[in-house]
């Protein structure tokens, strides 16, 4: 599974929810593990990253402001 995340990291990813979505569920631990297992200085910029910006960043909006905005429930919108 280590071997799946590095791998995944050395590609070109670009969107941070995708990186966000795959390292959220490592603890720090397991993060710095990763960084430790790897030699692609890519993957390790991307872990890091996720250290120190991406696993702090909270949504500030529920579905209950999806609802308010007037956004009505629907197959894409499971509200």
């Amino acid at each position: 599974n280590c071997y799946i995340v590095i791998n995944a990291l050395s590609r070109n990813i670009t969107k941070n929810s995708f990186l966000y979505m795959l390292l959220r569920p490592y603890t720090t631990e397991g993060l710095l593990f990763l960084m430790a297992l790897t030699n692609q200085q890519e993957a390790k910029e991307k872990i890091s990253l996720y250290i120190s910006n991406l696993r702090h960043i909270k949504i500030e909006f529920t579905g209950q402001d999806i609802i308010n905005s007037g956004l009505k429930p629907s197959p894409y919108l499971n509200l």
